[in-house]
């Protein structure tokens, strides 16, 4: 059992839809003497599935894509973790870096404290700081990381597939970040145009542009 910031963990839900890799970490929780909830599909709902995890496990780890293989779930694991951890259960999202994966998860992230990819989480020690990141800001003790600020943004190009791009003056990578026109509220969908600008709140302290994001546009 793990006791992280006086919460007692036992048992952890796995939801994959790959068995093997349910079956990976099942040994990735035994190194590390806890016990695994293999969720098995078919998942209908983010919230029957939440409802499925408690109270039989502490905390969660999930995969992104979840119907690759056979019909195992109606909803994306970033949906899932995000409303898992804003429900009061920790979350872990463990999947591949894929540009299609970002623009799906990206809208998830302020609700994500703990994304990694496979090859960030094989040891125990991994998975107990993914848990201690994870139960720290949902205790309120945010990572500078992820901490939001107020920040300028610039529509640099739009492109015909639903995305745009858009820049961050203020950020000091100077990298660009594709979005969705879904991610934006609908009344300020019509502005998006090279050029337009406005304000958002973003967390300006990450590098990785793949994990950072936006809880407020400036409508």
């Amino acid at each position: 059992m793990l006791m992280i910031r006086h919460h007692p963990i036992a048992t952890i839900g796995v939801v994959d839809d790959s068995q093997q890799a349910r079956q990976s970490r099942g040994l990735l929780l035994t190194d590390a003497g806890l016990e695994m909830l293999d969720v098995v599909g078919p998942l209908r709902s983010v919230k029957s599935t939440r409802k499925l995890l408690s109270p039989s496990c502490e905390a969660l780890i999930c995969d992104h894509h979840l119907n690759t293989n056979a019909n195992y779930a109606h909803f994306l694991g970033a949906e899932l973790v995000a409303y898992s951890v804003s429900k009061g259960l920790p979350a872990v999202l463990c999947t591949r870096y894929m540009v299609a994966e970002v623009l799906d998860i990206r809208r998830y992230l302020p609700m994500i404290p703990s994304l990694l990819s496979p090859q960030e989480l094989r040891s125990p020690d991994d998975l107990q700081i993914a848990l201690e990141t994870c139960i720290g800001e949902m205790e309120g003790d945010i990572l500078p990381e992820r901490r939001v600020w107020r920040a300028q943004v610039v529509i640099e190009d739009v492109a015909d597939d639903g995305t745009f791009i858009a820049a961050f003056p203020g950020w000091d990578t100077g990298q660009c970040i594709r979005f969705r026109h879904v991610d934006v509220p609908e009344s300020m969908r019509d502005s998006i145009r090279i050029g337009f600008r406005t304000y958002v709140e973003a967390n300006l302290g990450e590098e990785r542009p793949e994990r950072l994001f936006v809880t407020r546009w400036q409508v």
